[in-house]
């Protein structure tokens, strides 16, 4: 057990002498040690900074990053203004800005909800009255606590009847009350205002 701990903290040691080592000689050089927010899709990264600018940097086969391109970018670009909260998925990405409008861009094929199977490569405006999202899913909380979904119904996972033969391409209602939400590959958790699951 000893053997097991001291082999442990070695490892940690080196790994986190690694992370200081990178930052004193300027390997994150290009984002604001001040960052406020960061997530993380399929070899994409984004940061909102504490100006609530939104800046993305990684692969960007499918528009994914929102910079206009599909040009894989190796510095962080400038993508929007004003965002909150942003959520990258495997191929796609959502933000929502401080007035609570959800916007996607990415690769399409209904998992944006904007009423297209079009690729998007800057984001459009999805809905609005928003606080939390669920993009790998294509979910959506609204103020009020309602739960919506969109995209592919795959294996029910939206919980309305719905199976992978319906896409809905433009948000639809689902639950009221909810406080939470999550989504695995093909199954989806939520949580009620009154705790139920």
């Amino acid at each position: 057990m000893r053997n097991k701990f001291l082999i442990s903290s070695f490892i940690l040691a080196i790994v986190f002498s690694g992370i200081v080592t990178a930052y004193e000689t300027g390997g994150y050089d290009r984002i604001d040690e001040t960052m406020m927010t960061i997530s993380a899709g399929h070899a994409t990264s984004f940061v909102i900074k504490p100006d609530s600018s939104l800046w993305a940097w990684g692969h960007n086969w499918f528009g994914q990053l929102g910079d206009g391109t599909t040009t894989e970018r190796h510095t962080p670009v400038r993508v929007m203004d004003n965002v909150a909260l942003v959520s990258a998925g495997v191929h796609n990405t959502m933000a929502i800005q401080a007035d609570g409008s959800l916007w996607a861009w990415g690769r399409n094929g209904g998992r944006l909800g904007d009423s297209t199977t079009i690729d998007r490569h800057t984001p459009v405006r999805i809905m609005e009255d928003v606080v939390a999202v669920c993009v790998n899913a294509g979910m959506a909380i609204r103020t009020d606590g309602s739960l919506w979904a969109w995209g592919s119904g795959w294996l029910g996972r939206f919980g309305d009847g719905s199976n992978e033969d319906i896409i809905h391409l433009t948000p639809v209602k689902i639950m009221e009350d909810v406080v939470s939400v999550s989504a695995g590959v093909s199954h989806t958790v939520a949580i009620k205002a009154d705790g139920s699951l």
